[in-house]
Formats: C-alpha cells, structure tokens, sequence
C-alpha cells in the first residue's frame, strides 16, 4: 500500500474535500495532540467494509528484568481516549 506524504493541514483538509466533491473515496488523517490522531473517511459506498490501516513507528522500551526473569520489551498502544485531567483555574 503506498503511503501518502505527510502535509500541512490546510491542504490536506483542501486535498479531502477536492477528492470527496469529486466522488472519490478518501480519508484525512489528523494529529490532534501529540499523542492523539484522528481519521475521517469519506465516500463510503454503502454497505461497504471499510478496512483502516495505520502504522506506527515508535521505540519500544526494554525492560531489563530482576535476576533470574529474562529482559523484556515494552509496547504500550492505547486504543481509547480518556478524559483528560485539567486543574480548574478558580480553584
């Protein structure tokens, strides 16, 4: 699957919306904060699965374990947004 180069975000939201208006099937894909992305597809036929691949290049964590466990690696892929804490300025 070839992939796509990564652009600024008015013109990729320009690039979306030229491809939906012309019928095409498209997606946007956005970095909200630094750890949280978003992706819109559009044009969807009806009663069409829609198969969404996303990769991810990030270090892993080696962990290099008590004496006597062997090291380990460590990946941690969050897959639902919680709410965020955000300290009440009044308080």
């Amino acid at each position: 699957m070839p992939s796509t180069p990564i652009v600024p975000r008015a013109k990729a939201e320009g690039l979306y919306k030229e491809a939906l208006y012309q019928g095409k099937t498209a997606s946007l894909i956005e970095q909200d904060r630094g750890d949280r992305f978003q992706q819109r597809p559009g044009n969807l036929p009806r009663r069409t699965r829609a198969k969404i691949e996303i990769e991810v290049l990030q270090p892993l964590a080696f962990l290099p374990g008590a004496p006597g466990t062997p090291p380990k690696w460590d990946h941690r892929f969050p897959t639902v947004v919680g709410v965020r804490y955000e300290r009440n300025a009044g308080r």
